[in-house]
């Protein structure tokens, strides 16, 4: 969990066993964000120019099919505020 311009967003189920897993803003960003899921060195793995207002109650779903077993980095960049990025781990298992 981390702030984003007054809010947080919450990478749940974590760990997660599925193909999908969540990210949530409990107070959408004001602005356009871009997501990446990357792992622990750095290789790209998803990525998303995202709306937050688009999803019903703040909850955005994340297609982590492609990813193996292991830890991975959710950055999300609010792209609006001279490009504010925040950081938080989730384990794939």
């Amino acid at each position: 969990t981390y702030t984003l311009r007054g809010g947080t967003v919450t990478v749940y189920p974590n760990p997660v066993s599925g193909t999908v897993t969540y990210a949530k803003f409990d107070v959408a960003p004001s602005n356009n964000v871009n997501i990446y899921i990357v792992d622990l060195f750095g290789t790209n793995f998803f990525s998303a120019h995202v709306n937050p207002y688009d999803y019903a109650g703040g909850i955005i779903p994340l297609d982590i099919t492609a990813l193996n077993a292991g830890e991975y980095i959710l950055k999300v960049v609010d792209i609006g505020s001279n490009n504010e990025t925040r950081t938080t781990r989730f384990i794939k298992l």
